[in-house]
């Protein structure tokens, strides 16, 4: 399966100075959550190499967002109660966050607003999952949380063209991916799947990248694996779900569509939005990215 990409998109890469690379101890966790062989304490002695990102890591593994019956003190015990994958997913997260947004302090308040943004996605992606009954919640979870990766490049490199693409959305009724085009000739579905390629970091995200929009341009995509699509529908719905402007008419189209297909109510999922919005308020000032 693969992903279609703009003519522009290479022209687009070369006008940004650098893109990062993947953190060294991101890079490491990857390859030991893909080895079989690997252990609990292999997972948790990587992430303790840094220990205030470690701190990060227990901090939100503790945190009323995943429910732990009781306080834990350490990775150990918190990856034999939550599991190597929650944990995984939750030192990716934290490690994409903060190897992205070394930003100009002028611009952290958006970032902080796409940080909460991310995190109320991937709180409700977590709740729709075991609605639908998706084999892996936590990974819906991380595509949540990573969803809008595009946003914060175009914030970080182009913060101008960022301001008049919110411009556009909100004074004009534009979709974002409209508007993104009418900018800069590129969305940042295209340059989320960019990253999920560059950093070699699970394939099935890439496909969230790129169609968390428009889920249904799935439908034209040869899949062996119908699980994909569920997925980016999860996401696609949440983030649907979270938005923090009015949708545009296209946007709203799918919403609906979406609603109907994962089977729910939209009056309960605000309910579940309510108490997630509430939890993500205690990992707002987190800030990983500092």
């Amino acid at each position: 399966m693969s992903i279609k990409r703009s003519d522009d998109f290479h022209q687009m890469l070369q006008n940004i100075d650098s893109l990062p690379s993947l953190p060294q101890i991101l890079e490491k966790i990857v390859a030991l959550a893909n080895d079989e062989n690997s252990s609990i304490k292999d997972i948790s002695n990587v992430i303790s190499t840094d220990n205030s990102f470690a701190a990060k890591v227990l901090r939100m593994a503790n945190s009323a967002y995943f429910g732990l019956p009781r306080h834990v003190s350490s990775l150990n015990q918190a990856v034999v109660i939550l599991g190597v994958n929650t944990i995984k997913n939750i030192a990716i997260g934290l490690s994409v966050f903060s190897s992205l947004a070394k930003l100009d302090q002028k611009l952290i308040p958006e970032l902080l607003r796409i940080w909460k943004f991310s995190l109320l996605v991937s709180g409700t992606a977590r709740s729709i999952a075991k609605h639908s009954n998706y084999p892996d919640p936590e990974e819906a979870f991380l595509a949540g949380l990573l969803h809008d990766l595009g946003r914060i490049i175009i914030l970080k490199f182009m913060s101008k063209e960022f301001k008049e693409i919110n411009g556009l959305v909100a004074q004009h009724g534009y979709s974002l991916l409209d508007a993104e085009k009418e900018i800069i000739q590129i969305t940042h579905t295209e340059l989320g799947s960019y990253l999920i390629d560059s950093w070699n970091l699970p394939q099935r995200l890439k496909y969230v990248m790129q169609y968390h929009h428009t889920p249904y341009e799935l439908d034209d995509v040869p899949c062996d694996d119908p699980s994909i699509l569920l997925l980016v529908k999860i996401v696609s719905l949440s983030q649907f779900l979270c938005a923090d402007t009015e949708l545009s008419d296209a946007d709203a189209d799918v919403y609906n569509r979406l609603l109907k297909d994962l089977s729910i109510n939209d009056s309960i999922m605000t309910l579940y939005m309510d108490e997630i919005e509430k939890i993500v308020d205690s990992l707002v000032d987190m800030m990983p990215f500092y």
